[in-house]
């Protein structure tokens, strides 16, 4: 009737190892793990599939870090984050999640990060983003960090989103686009999407607003 773990005490540091979480017929669950203490979280070689909401889900002042996990066919984001959570995620498969992969909102003044690496993020059909910084509230921060990842199948592959006011960006390097309705999409004002201009962007339908071309350095 809820998550499948949740961390609700600050201060704690907890591992998740080897894991399959995935629901029970008719237990009416939502999240895989849901974080709202300040605590830190890892999960390691795990899959995570299959869940009605999110597969992981942090609120607040939670750190988040993710290896070597597959996170897939779940109905809301592989990796959600709110207001103020940080992530670092890496060789993870976030696969056919139904609103896509990971999402950093703030819709308060906080700031919200997520560095994702050597990873993929792949979808089928509907509205989801392969990556998502997203804003709402004036003083309101949301990152996003991605390397040497593939983001394919999805609606919006990359987007950078201020709805109102916020900062919002995203960043993206050595990385493939592909097969996406959107490689990207950059909407409103404190919004931006970078590109260090070695990327492979290739065979999407469209793109919308601007794609910032940042020099490496």
């Amino acid at each position: 009737g809820g998550p499948a773990l949740s961390i609700t005490a600050s201060g704690l540091t907890v591992s998740l190892r080897n894991l399959v979480i995935v629901p029970f017929p008719a237990s009416g669950g939502t999240d895989g793990v849901n974080m709202t203490g300040a605590s830190t979280l890892t999960i390691e070689n795990s899959l995570v599939a299959n869940l009605p909401g999110n597969g992981v889900y942090v609120i607040g002042a939670g750190k988040l870090m993710i290896a070597n996990t597959i996170i897939r066919n779940n109905g809301q984001y592989a990796v959600r984050l709110f207001d103020g959570a940080a992530a670092e995620i890496s060789g993870t498969q976030m696969l056919m999640n139904r609103a896509g992969g990971v999402l950093a909102y703030s819709g308060t003044a906080t700031t919200t990060t997520a560095s994702v690496s050597d990873s993929v993020m792949s979808g089928t059909t509907g509205d989801q983003a392969g990556v998502f910084a997203w804003t709402t509230f004036a003083g309101a921060v949301a990152r996003v960090f991605v390397t040497r990842c593939t983001i394919e199948g999805t609606f919006y592959g990359l987007v950078s989103e201020t709805v109102g006011a916020g900062s919002a960006s995203a960043a993206v390097s050595y990385s493939m686009i592909a097969n996406n309705s959107y490689a990207w999409y950059q909407f409103g004002a404190g919004s931006v999407i970078r590109t260090l201009g070695n990327n492979h962007i290739t065979d999407n339908i469209n793109s919308f607003g601007v794609l910032t071309a940042t020099a490496l350095q």
